[in-house]
Parts: C-alpha cells; sequence; structure tokens
C-alpha cells in the first residue's frame, strides 16, 4: 500500500517565498475482522521518502543540506462504512507525516492530517 502527499505554500516569508514537500510512502495496513458488521476500521505505518522544493529551501536557507531527500514516516488510522462490495464512505481517517529535513533549529517536521471521503475498490 503506498501513498503520495503534496503540500505547496506560497509567500511564506517576508521575501514571498515558496515550499512544497512531497512525500512518498509505503508499508502496511492492519485490517482487524469485525463480525457482521459494516464498519471496518484500519491501522496503517508507512515510510520512505520526503524531498523539499521552492525558494525557501532552494535560495536563503543554507541548513537545509537535505533538501533534495529526506526520511519520511507515516502513522494512522480511519474507520470506513461499507456502502457496497466495492465502496464505502470513509468516516474518518487521522495521519500524523514526520519528515526529516535539515531546518536549522531540529530536524523535524511534523504534519497532522485529518479527512473523510469516498473510497472505491478495483479487482
Amino acid at each position: 500500500m503506498g501513498n503520495i502527499t503534496v503540500a505547496h505554500a506560497s509567500n511564506i516569508s517576508s521575501s514571498d517565498d515558496e515550499l512544497t514537500l512531497s512525500a512518498y510512502t509505503a508499508g502496511v495496513r492492519y485490517l482487524p475482522r469485525l463480525c457482521h458488521s459494516s464498519l471496518q476500521p484500519f491501522g496503517q505505518v508507512r515510510a520512505d521518502i520526503a524531498r523539499s522544493s521552492g525558494t525557501l529551501v532552494q535560495e536563503q536557507n543554507s541548513a537545509a543540506t537535505n533538501a533534495g531527500a529526506a526520511f519520511a514516516a507515516n502513522l494512522g488510522g480511519g474507520l470506513d462504512l461499507r456502502a457496497s462490495r466495492r465502496s464505502s464512505v470513509r468516516l474518518v481517517k487521522a495521519d500524523y507525516l514526520a519528515a526529516t529535513f535539515d531546518n536549522g533549529i531540529n530536524g523535524h517536521q511534523n504534519n497532522l492530517r485529518i479527512g473523510a471521503g469516498v473510497v472505491m475498490r478495483f479487482g
């Protein structure tokens, strides 16, 4: 199971810097079996690589020595409500995404993501 996350921000500082963070992670998902329930909880752990780009890391930040690539880890879970054999409603999903870019302070970026949506299964 894999995940690609891309986040972009502009006008970050007084110099109108931009920053794009991309994380490419792969890992495992645990799906406990609940008897006769349309609810499906899940937990997941993924790790791989993150990349950063933009004027914030390319021009001014001499501490960003590993802006090209850094370690990324993703830990999270959620709850799906089965609508049919091929679709579900994702009631909630919460993920913690951490990356280890040098930033001149502590070398960590921490992101909490919470969402909901629709899940379609193919195959």
